[in-house]
């Protein structure tokens, strides 16, 4: 049994604003073999029923657990930098969603207490008076990261009542008051976190503030690429591996999509693995070379870590070659070993 959600978003004056989809992460190894005999593609996220992500984890040993979700790793990577930073995002009142708040108020990401909710002006207010109460026994989120022996990471992730982060939990005043609203792109596809978005980008565009978005994972792309691009018209900077790149744009190649999207985007930023990354801005292309590493282990968040580094560079106007440069530099101590989040040791000669 699960009791009331819990909303978490209230700031002490962030200067980015997350928004996602709140995750505990249940990271674990495995080998090809049983990701064949689970029925899964390799190296993508799928949307999988509580009961499906009960009998994945029952087939492995997990290693680290993590309050987790794209944003919310992004928010992780922010806060580590010193950048001031709150998560918008729901969790149920149960043992995963008390874990995924103390986990997160370690990190140093602002976020409401328990029963609290937002009014529409920033104002804390008793859960659901102001939004639709969520469905008679959703749990917290959580995402089995399988992790093989290549890095590549799998994901099976089951949103709980985290799916159901609509409009009234985004604060107008909190988003209008930030340099920079970061939206990932799990968000996309479903009415009530369509709705979420749409509220973050209306009050972003009544004021001053950027709008980031991740393109978060090749194949939601390819499940929801319409309302994604239509995202790209309110949006200022766009982060998107290579394959999440080609997919959204429909071009064949990363000079091809890098044209085809920064027509609509300002700033788009693809990531290119061991090669670097790509910056298209103003006009502007740069190439930018990524640190050795001298052993992956685990891919899992470096996309969220590049982007907390590259809107750290953002946040402190230290341009697109060194905000690249940041975003994967911590990218690169994240891959070393297991979890989605760099830890205080990664962050030496950084920032």
């Amino acid at each position: 049994m699960t009791g009331p959600a819990t909303v978490f978003g209230v700031p002490d004056s962030p200067r980015v604003v997350t928004i996602g989809h709140a995750i505990v992460d249940v990271v674990a190894s495995c080998d090809d073999a049983l990701l064949e005999r689970l029925g899964l593609d390799k190296a993508t996220m799928s949307l999988v029923e509580p009961e499906r992500a009960a009998h994945i984890r029952s087939q492995v040993q997990a290693t680290k657990m993590a309050s987790g979700g794209s944003a919310a790793n992004t928010a992780v990577g922010l806060s580590a930098l010193g950048v001031p930073t709150s998560f918008v995002g729901m969790v149920a009142d149960d043992d995963l969603g008390a874990f995924f708040a103390a986990d997160l108020k370690a990190a140093g990401v602002s976020f409401a207490g328990p029963g609290t909710s937002l009014d529409g002006a920033g104002n804390g207010v008793n859960p659901g008076s102001r939004r639709a109460a969520p469905s008679a026994g959703l749990g917290t989120g959580t995402s089995i990261v399988l992790v093989t022996p290549d890095a590549e990471r799998t994901m099976c992730t089951s949103l709980g009542v985290g799916g159901e982060l609509g409009a009234s939990q985004v604060d107008p005043i909190q988003v209008s008051q930030a340099d920079i609203v970061y939206l990932e792109g799990y968000l996309c596809g479903k009415a009530a976190t369509d709705a979420a978005v749409a509220a973050a980008i209306k009050a972003a565009s009544a004021s001053s503030t950027l709008v980031a978005l991740s393109a978060s994972d090749p194949f939601w792309v390819s499940l929801h690429r319409d309302e994604m691009r239509n995202l790209l018209d309110y949006t200022q900077v766009l982060f998107a591996n290579e394959e999440e790149a080609l997919e959204l744009s429909g071009q064949p190649d990363v000079a091809s999509a890098l044209r085809e999207l920064s027509a609509v985007c300002p700033t788009v930023v693809v990531t290119l693995g061991a090669q670097g990354c790509v910056v298209s801005e103003g006009g502007q292309t740069l190439l930018v070379d990524a640190p050795e590493v001298d052993s992956i282990v685990d891919k899992t968040g470096a996309g969220d870590s590049f982007a907390a580094g590259y809107l750290y560079g953002i946040v402190n106007k230290l341009g697109a070659r060194r905000s690249a440069q940041i975003g994967g530099l911590l990218a690169s101590k994240v891959i070393t070993r297991f979890g989605a989040r760099p830890e205080a040791s990664d962050l030496t000669g950084i920032a």
